[in-house]
């Protein structure tokens, strides 16, 4: 008993210590958790009360969703996979930085700029997230420009580019996506010598290399953190493109990543298996966005349900093009499909209208029931009172 209260101090020393880190910890996660939902509060209410155009702020909109869309479709429509040059200038053109590459023809313009300029943005934004969330726990909420900072960044670099800027970032084992005769590399930049093999995991390359990817990374789960929060912080925030939810963003951005890696890594697996996983993703994208409709201006839930399908539709035929490859002649089939296009994208818009008129009528039929109820029950009451 002597040694038990000898020790009695110590003990309660060492549970109250602990206590003590767990209250810290569980103070610092609600202090980080309210900095947070405060900033993207502020950035998405911050202009709520001005006057603006809100058909051009819709336009702005559906033009930004319409540019992402065709960063997709040119992700999943790889030569790679068997499809003609023909169809790849062509899908090129839905591309926001192929058009202007094929507009204004650079004579060889190097990609190790764009590596820079995607750095230093992704840096800037990361950077500039912290310092809005300082100055929220602050309570220095007056500073306008790092908040309107910071919607231009999730604007671009999250809404718009992302495959883009991801790309970009991940130059270092950019040539695992193409020919290995490329004579811009990771390894030819570094060592000045245009005849270097490209090898991002030696020598001094793979600092660079390690570090974009982290930075990519990063990147990936910032972008993936803003789309739910940007959606979820004020459900019923009548922004142009607000939504009640940003999960269906989510998945959309999860599919978005799944192109990136495939560009990257398509030769260590098999393509097809890759494009038959974007494909059931993506089939869970559209089903969730026509029966949820999430947005409160139902023009951009067409819109998004027309993106989803057209997306789905190439994801299904680069994955039949792939397994066809290897035949005669797919000239034919490859523009057959490429002209099934505006179908799907038509269906997907039917889609979303169809769901709309049966939540109408649903609605109707609840008000129909409800007038009904209440007409009874008046009656019941007069009946009783007379």
């Amino acid at each position: 008993s002597i040694v038990c209260a000898e020790g009695l101090p110590d003990l309660v020393a060492t549970n109250w210590s602990e206590q003590t880190i767990e209250y810290t910890m569980v103070s610092s996660i609600e202090t980080i958790r309210d900095s947070v939902f405060g900033i993207f509060y502020i950035m998405t209410e911050q202009n709520s009360g001005l006057p603006t155009n809100i058909n051009y702020a819709n336009m702005r909109r559906a033009v930004l969703y319409l540019i992402d869309a065709g960063q997709v479709l040119r992700a999943v429509l790889l030569p790679q996979f068997g499809w003609d040059d023909g169809v790849q200038k062509l899908v090129r053109k839905f591309d926001f930085f192929g058009l202007i590459f094929d507009v204004v023809v650079f004579p060889s313009f190097p990609r190790v700029p764009f590596f820079f300029v995607a750095v230093t943005m992704t840096s800037c934004a990361l950077l500039n997230t912290v310092t809005v969330m300082r100055l929220f726990q602050k309570g220095q909420t007056s500073h306008i420009w790092p908040v309107m900072a910071l919607r231009l960044f999730v604007t671009t670099l999250v809404t718009t580019f992302f495959i883009t800027f991801l790309r970009w970032l991940l130059f270092p084992i950019d040539c695992h996506a193409r020919s290995s005769t490329d004579t811009e590399t990771i390894s030819t930049w570094l060592r000045g010598d245009p005849d270097a093999t490209c090898n991002p995991w030696g020598g001094t390359e793979v600092v660079v290399t390690v570090l974009s990817l982290i930075l990519g990374l990063v990147f990936v789960i910032f972008s993936l953190f803003t789309t739910l929060l940007s959606f979820e912080v004020v459900p019923i925030s009548q922004s142009p493109g607000n939504c009640c939810t940003g999960r269906i963003e989510i998945l959309w951005s999860v599919v978005r990543v799944m192109a990136v890696l495939l560009i990257y890594f398509q030769q260590y697996f098999s393509p097809i298996g890759a494009l038959v996983m974007i494909a059931l993703v993506q089939t869970v994208v559209l089903v969730y966005h026509v029966q949820v409709l999430p947005f409160h201006d139902h023009r951009f839930n067409l819109l998004r349900a027309g993106i989803f399908s057209t997306v789905w539709w190439a994801a299904v035929s680069s994955a039949i093009v792939s397994a066809l490859k290897a035949g005669a002649d797919l000239f034919t089939v490859q523009w057959s499909l490429l002209m099934l296009t505006p179908v799907f994208f038509f269906g997907g818009l039917c889609a979303a209208q169809i769901k709309k008129f049966s939540v109408l009528r649903l609605i109707k039929r609840l008000r129909v029931d409800f007038s009904a109820v209440s007409a009874a029950a008046a009656a019941g009451q007069t009946a009783v009172e007379a």
